[in-house]
This record gives structure tokens, C-alpha cells and sequence, in this order.
């Protein structure tokens, strides 16, 4: 499901060399569940001294770690190479002052 989820989203922004009208907010929070999953496994491993937290929840583990590379590529689109088409500030209208000569 996860590659049905991310990939179409990947290939528009290569295809468009853009992620306009893209959130990156819900690529930034999907990457911290995903990592947090993992982490999850991965400390309870470590505190029981037990590899079984990460082998018995190996789908667990592969779809966090699916989720954490397709975010990490699109916010890496986001941010890095398609960073120079989008303005510094979206949105924001900046007013003109008014000089007053004396």
C-alpha cells in the first residue's frame, strides 16, 4: 500500500520538476510516526535484550521503513531540488511604505 501511496506523488514532482501546492507537513509528521515505529521496536528490543521485538514485527518494520524513505525523498524534492521554484514566503503580501520627502 505504501508504494501506491507515495510513488505516484514522487513521479508528479519529477515529472513537473515541482512540488507546488504540495504540503510538505504531511510527509514532515508521516516521517516521525515512521520513525518513532521503528524506535519503538528497537528500544524494546534493547531494554528486554530480545531480538524477537524486531524480528516478530518484521511487516511493522518494513512498512515504517518504507513510509521513512519515500517521506524522506519527497521532502528531500521538497526542500532540496525543487527549492528555488517556490517563493521564500507563500502567501504573504508584502505592503509598500510610503517614503515621505522632506
Amino acid at each position: 500500500i505504501n508504494c501506491f501511496k507515495y510513488l505516484p506523488q514522487v513521479l508528479m514532482n519529477a515529472q513537473r520538476q515541482s512540488t507546488e501546492g504540495m504540503s510538505h507537513w504531511t510527509y514532515v509528521l508521516d516521517l516521525g510516526g515512521g520513525i518513532t515505529s521503528i524506535l519503538q521496536n528497537v528500544i524494546n528490543a534493547m531494554l528486554h535484550n530480545d531480538l524477537e521485538y524486531i524480528l516478530a514485527n518484521l511487516p511493522k518494520m518494513l512498512i515504517s521503513a518504507t513510509a521513512v524513505f519515500y517521506d524522506s525523498l519527497i521532502l528531500f524534492q521538497h526542500f532540496v531540488l525543487y527549492a528555488a521554484d517556490r517563493p521564500a514566503h507563500p502567501g504573504v503580501q508584502y505592503a509598500t511604505v510610503p517614503t515621505v520627502v522632506t
